[in-house]
């Protein structure tokens, strides 16, 4: 604006013209304001909302889009994506495997067939990786979580159907892997040779209580977890001690998520993927909204029912946008 007003002064307008042009501006944003209040609309939430960032808090930048290799085929119903050693590996659920590309999406390979062998898939879904370069994946039908090298060779079978029931989200953290049995209804978490060290929750809807969650992420001593069947994030110590719930901004009683999936944590911020609404919320450690992705739709910075998410030590967000058959990532 005060650029504009040096180019008018520099052609030589009157003051009282540019006073004009001025008054008229500030006309012009008022009636915008006022018709926003009218038709009960935040103006400063929709303002915030068109811009790429939001007022004081910069939103993630969107990259690029994953569709799949043409040699390989596209992806179908992608559920979950891990990184690991500048590899990103998704879960192909749709076709039995596990694609793998560089990390500027470039197809470098995929593993997995159909099946109910050591290696073999019925519904691959949560995927994580150690620091070793290992690949964990969940197996909803099979009941159990395999082990995978870099490259895709199967290793071992780490959990079977004997101590979990319909795994789903995995996440690795100091040596302990947490694995969300969605028909228990609690968080499983063992060490990376298959033993049960703890459960986190347990059955219903009740504070310290989960309904069918869905995906685990953890940073320093705090655990989230999509309470799915329950509509909001509960907060664990890894000990399992409740800490708190998230999803209801200023202590409203309907929560901000319909059926959150995907989940994870960056830079204080907690973005969590409400698949129903088809929106990725960023949260502070409080449970407020800072910012939204998404929205319904099939354009670059769209989703259509996200799932899984994964966010890189370089703040890269992973997002599995699984009705557009796609993975979307940002620069957080």
């Amino acid at each position: 604006m005060a650029g504009i007003i040096m180019e008018i002064v520099q052609k030589g307008w009157p003051i009282s013209r540019i006073k004009k042009f001025i008054y008229l501006g500030f006309l012009l944003v008022a009636a915008i304001f006022t018709v926003l209040y009218i038709v009960k609309t935040n103006p400063i939430n929709y303002v915030s909302d068109k811009l790429p960032f939001t007022l004081g808090n910069e939103k993630p930048r969107f990259l690029f889009s994953i569709y799949g290799s043409g040699m390989n085929g596209g992806l179908s119903k992608p559920m979950d994506v891990t990184f690991v050693n500048d590899r990103i590996y998704i879960t192909d659920t749709g076709n039995k495997r596990v694609q793998i590309f560089d990390r500027s999406g470039n197809s470098v390979g995929l593993f997995g067939k159909a099946g109910n062998k050591a290696g073999e898939f019925k519904f691959p879904y949560g995927i994580t990786g150690d620091s070793e370069g290992l690949i964990y994946v969940s197996d909803m039908r099979n009941a159990n979580i395999s082990v995978f090298d870099r490259a895709g060779s199967f290793v071992k079978i780490l959990a079977d159907n004997k101590q979990l029931n319909k795994p789903g989200g995995l996440y690795i953290s100091e040596n302990r892997l947490y694995v969300s049995d969605i028909a228990e209804s609690k968080v499983k978490v063992f060490d990376l040779n298959g033993k049960k060290l703890l459960e986190i929750g347990k059955a219903g809807r009740g504070k310290e209580e989960l309904n069918s969650p869905n995906s685990v992420s953890v940073e320093g001593n705090r655990v989230y977890i999509s309470d799915s069947g329950n509509d909001r994030v509960q907060v664990f110590d890894t000990e399992g001690k409740y800490i708190n719930t998230l999803g209801f901004e200023n202590n409203s009683k309907t929560s901000m998520f319909v059926n959150p999936r995907g989940i994870g944590v960056s830079g204080g911020r907690v973005f969590v993927a409400s698949k129903v609404t088809s929106y990725v919320f960023a949260l502070d450690q409080n449970g407020q909204k800072i910012f939204t992705l998404g929205g319904m739709g099939q354009e670059d910075e769209n989703l259509a029912l996200p799932n899984g998410m994964f966010i890189d030590e370089e703040g890269r967000i992973y997002i599995v946008d699984s009705a557009n058959q796609r993975l979307v990532v940002y620069q957080n």
